[in-house]
């Protein structure tokens, strides 16, 4: 008789993620929560605060490391293959949810222009006036990220894996991988001289 129940059984663990990092993984909902959150942020820093240099420094540099930390959480789920789409898309999406969130702000007279209110004739220049400045911040930290990210991984975690490689018997094929790995690693410090 075919036995349909094994006699001893396999304890699955399933480890789910956290709340934010489930969150991060999605790329609309996050970017569209980060500019909205920007928004909010530039509306009551520009309506609070004076108009002085330190505390537009302040805006810039609280909105910019707000739009580049979330950014960071949600390409650091995937491949750097995929982050050629994603950080563009993540740019756009946000700076959609920003002009939707500024064309609220003008219907419920709250967004500051100036030192005005905003009219819908302002909505525009509001909405897309930053849209390919964040585009360009984009690309180029999503570059730079990438770069710092290959150089670590040919650098210091391929290092260990051929180390792994060569304890666990796979000789030839460690050997193999470290020569790749100097080869990168030499081609990269050339380059960067």
């Amino acid at each position: 008789m075919t036995r349909f129940f094994p006699r001893t059984s396999i304890n699955w663990q399933l480890e789910e993620p956290a709340a934010i990092r489930r969150f991060s993984l999605w790329i609309v909902p996050m970017a569209f929560v980060t500019g909205v959150v920007i928004r909010g942020v530039r509306a009551s820093m520009l309506t609070n605060l004076d108009q002085s240099l330190t505390s537009l420094g302040l805006y810039y540099g609280l909105t910019g490391l707000l739009f580049l930390s979330a950014l960071t959480a949600h390409v650091g789920n995937y491949p750097l293959r995929k982050w050629l789409w994603r950080v563009p898309a993540f740019a756009a999406i946000e700076a959609a949810a920003e002009s939707l969130a500024s064309a609220a702000l003008i219907s419920a007279g709250r967004e500051p222009m100036g030192t005005g209110i905003a009219t819908w004739s302002d909505w525009s220049t509001l909405a897309f006036g930053g849209a390919w400045y964040r585009l360009a911040i984009a690309i180029a930290y999503g570059l730079l990220l990438a770069g710092i990210v290959l150089l670590v991984r040919t650098t210091f975690l391929e290092k260990e894996q051929v180390e792994v490689m060569e304890v666990e018997g796979d000789r030839e094929t460690g050997e193999l991988r470290r020569e790749s790995i100097e080869q990168v690693s030499g081609a990269f410090h050339r380059v960067t001289k």
